[in-house]
This record gives structure tokens, sequence and C-alpha cells, in this order.
């Protein structure tokens, strides 16, 4: 990305809630910003609270593309711990190896990020499911071995059940080859979709 604008608004309110006494601050990055970095400013103004607007927002384009992998493990090293768990996540996400030092470098887990990094726990896995779907009440899904060994006796399990239910979950006698997916077909077992399911050793 090129040429990267910010507009901070300060404000504060009056006795009538209304927003007063507002400065703006104008930033600006000159050149190219590349994969996987960030730009920091420092910035000073009176009020009591400040509206951040970015010069771009939304997703990225499509030939934009993801930052390589080297790119997320330098984010690892970040001083801010949100940079560290989205560096975490995105190489967890790209499958990279360097994921579950990156993640354990990261617990214990503070407040509120236990789920965040149990995602991320599952997204690292040697073996995930992946193009999940749901056709004439059936479950169809791929279950990827990403391991250095072939997988025996898993079981493809719902993370999180409905209210006052239990996870379903469905033992596989499929034998998983290293680094090949194995398409399953299951009985749904209810109506509703699983929103996230997880692969865990049969015992588990």
């Amino acid at each position: 990305m090129r040429d990267f604008r910010v507009l901070l608004t300060f404000a504060r309110r009056n006795l009538r809630g209304e927003r007063a006494g507002i400065t703006e601050r104008g930033l600006f990055w000159e050149g190219a910003l590349a994969p996987g970095r960030a730009v920091k400013w420092h910035v000073e103004a009176p009020g009591t609270e400040v509206k951040i607007e970015p010069g771009v927002t939304g997703m990225l384009d499509g030939e934009t593309g993801v930052a390589s992998p080297d790119a997320f493990f330098q984010l690892t090293r970040a001083r801010y711990r949100v940079v560290r768990i989205h560096a975490a996540m995105m190489l967890a996400w790209l499958r990279d190896p360097r994921a579950r030092d990156a993640l354990l470098s990261l617990l214990p887990a503070a407040s509120g990020e236990e789920e965040k990094l149990e995602r991320i726990r599952r997204a690292t896995a040697d073996v995930i499911p992946c193009s999940v779907a749901v056709k004439e009440g059936r479950l169809r899904a791929c279950l990827f071995n990403g391991g250095v060994a072939p997988q025996r006796g898993v079981t493809l399990r719902e993370v999180a059940a409905g209210e006052g239910g239990a996870p379903r979950a469905w033992p596989i006698a499929a034998t998983l080859p290293v680094h090949e997916g194995v398409e399953v077909t299951l009985p749904l077992e209810g109506s509703a979709a699983p929103e996230e399911l997880e692969v865990v050793p049969q015992g588990r």
C-alpha cells in the first residue's frame, strides 16, 4: 500500500452531551507500506474522546494477496500483544509450523483472550477439517492431515453445541495419509449445521 492517511478528531462533551472543542489531526505516511509492516504515530490533542478515520476501509483487494509467512513471523516479536496474536493467527491460517511456537509464547491467555487463542490452537492441529458443507441432511467435510505421520482413529467433533445440548461427534474409520485430504460424508444428527469443527484423537 502507498501513501497512507488517517484523520483523528478529538473532542469533549458539553453539558448537553454534544461534541464540542473539536480538534483535528491529520496523519500521513508517504511511500510504500510493505506487507506485515506497521505505521506508528504518537498524537496528542485536548479532549475526552477521539474518532479515528483511516484512509483505507473494508477488505484489501484480491490482487494485494497475503503477506509472506516470514513477514508475520517478524510480528511475533512486536511490542504490542494484539499484534503478536494477529501474527500467530495468520501463521496458523497459512499453516506455517512456527504458528505453534507463536501461540505458546502467548500463554497463559489474558482475560477475554481464551476463545481466540483456542481457535488458533485448533487451526495449528496436524489434522484439520476443511470444505465443510451440509447437503440433503448429511455432513460433508475434507479432513486434511498436515502432520508427518498417517493418522487413524480420529473423531470429527463439534466445537460448541447449542444451548443445553452436547457437542456432536463422528468417529472416522478411514486412515488419513500424510499431506493429503480424505473426504467423508456423515449423518448430521440434527438439522442445524455445526458452526465449527475440530479433529481429535478418539478417546479425547
